[in-house]
């Protein structure tokens, strides 16, 4: 892949390269000043008026420098929506400013010139570092992620429009994790939250490139646990239902569980993610609080935010004994295969359970809040018992021992420190739907005994 390529260039050279960029800066606010003084008229014909004399000074720059009087444009108007000390009606609108993105930073061809791609290899590098330092100068998150958003956001009636952006986007995701920019991933969080089916393409790409293309190069997306939590929180809330091996109603199907099983590698980096980083098992907020009142030019703003990736994982963790080795045995590797891989695949499973039993106990007595809810718990038991009748004579009485252990497990863990809130009726309730187990048993009779 051609951004990975280049990562180790851009590294060497990438305090010289936003040097380079930065400088064009003061000068391009200047010239939005001037040419907005000259042009101080509200909407409709004076809009039109400044839009042709804004677009005629862009032509005249180099990439660098238009995006950053472009988004020195953005910037002052998503200021003007909140301050009376901006003029509005000297600056051009909303449309006008996304229309200059699409046109002279973007460079969407028209659909005529569908397919084609309007950069040369080193246009492209220009155009992802140019984006990259626009970004990660401002001091204002709202600000940051506004400008990400101008650029990114998707554009539910234009299909054409919205490839292009994604491909780029894909391809600053990459940069970012390769270079560690924090901003970046961290806006790229809230995009996956506003757009969770393209957000889940954009995962699976970064996990393919990172762990599937290139194997040796897992370290940069192992560390986003560190440097992004809120990113590798939304990429496992995103993967996890991706891979979530349940989706098995009759016999007829279960031939086709592998294709919903989760890669061995993507087992690895996730529990790379929930070993070394505590914080995996709190809530994290993303770049900006989404109660709060910020500024999405092209987005729709979500209800709510959930980046408690640990429900999805427990699920694996789960469901994985039930799965007979002829299944696993198909699970997607470049490496394995056969036993080495059913035996690998059943290791680092084991290994995930593990860290996420660590984890859980590592966590103070009384958390802020319940993270795994009675619904999910409920949830996870009946694809529990769906599979098991999926499989049939497949799922022996061994298997279902082992999954309903690593249940009993992951709730006593939860019970104990507070991250799960069952009553005993509640417990007990969700025990009498599943086959009789010990350890279970011995779970409900402790918590019945701390309740009284």
């Amino acid at each position: 892949h051609m951004v990975l390529l280049v990562h180790a260039v851009m590294s060497s050279k990438g305090r010289s390269t936003r040097g380079k960029i930065k400088r064009p800066i003061q000068k391009s606010k200047n010239v939005v000043d001037q040419v907005t003084s000259q042009s101080g008229r509200g909407r409709g014909v004076g809009d039109e008026k400044l839009h042709f004399e804004l677009e005629e000074r862009v032509k005249t720059l180099q990439l660098p420098s238009a995006c950053s009087f472009i988004f020195s444009m953005v910037e002052r108007y998503v200021r003007s929506l909140s301050s009376h000390e901006i003029v509005s009606t000297s600056l051009p609108s909303r449309e006008s400013l996304l229309l200059l993105i699409d046109k002279y930073i973007l460079k969407i061809p028209s659909p005529k010139k569908q397919g084609a791609w309007p950069f040369t290899v080193f246009e492209e590098l220009e155009l992802l570092e140019s984006l990259r330092v626009q970004i990660e100068e401002r001091q204002s998150k709202d600000i940051q992620l506004a400008l990400f958003d101008a650029v990114f956001g998707m554009t539910r009636d234009n299909e054409h429009s919205s490839e292009h952006r994604q491909k780029i986007l894909q391809k600053l995701s990459s940069l970012s994790v390769s270079l560690g920019c924090t901003i970046i991933l961290q806006c790229v969080a809230c995009w996956m939250e506003f757009y969770p089916i393209e957000g889940t393409q954009l995962a699976e790409v970064l996990y393919y490139e990172f762990c599937e293309l290139l194997p040796k190069a897992m370290d940069p997306l192992i560390n986003v646990s560190n440097i992004c939590p809120s990113l590798a929180k939304q990429m496992t809330n995103l993967l996890t239902a991706s891979y979530h091996i349940y989706s098995v109603q009759d016999k007829t199907d279960v031939n086709h569980t592998h294709n919903l099983c989760p890669p061995i590698r993507l087992l690895q980096l996730v529990s790379n993610w929930v070993s070394a980083n505590p914080e995996y098992f709190t809530s994290t907020t993303l770049l900006v609080d989404l109660r709060d009142d910020y500024v999405l030019l092209r987005s729709q703003k979500p209800r709510s935010c959930s980046l408690i990736p640990i429900p999805g994982l427990i699920q694996w963790c789960i469901l994985e004994p039930l799965l007979p080795d002829r299944i696993l045995s198909s699970t997607p590797s470049n490496e394995w295969e056969g036993e080495i891989l059913v035996n690998n695949v059943r290791l680092e499973t084991s290994k995930l359970h593990a860290d996420i039993l660590v984890g859980l106990f590592a966590l103070p007595s009384t958390p802020i809040r319940t993270f795994i809810s009675t619904d999910e718990i409920v949830i996870m038991v009946a694809n529990l018992l769906g599979l098991k009748q999926a499989l049939g004579v497949e799922a022996n009485d061994s298997n279902i021992d082992t999954a309903i252990e690593r249940l009993a497990q992951i709730l006593q863990a939860g019970l104990t420190v507070g991250a799960i809130t069952l009553t005993p009726d509640g417990l007990a309730s969700i025990a009498a739907t599943i086959p009789s187990n010990r350890l279970l048993d011995m779970v409900m009779t402790r918590q019945r005994s701390r309740d009284h």
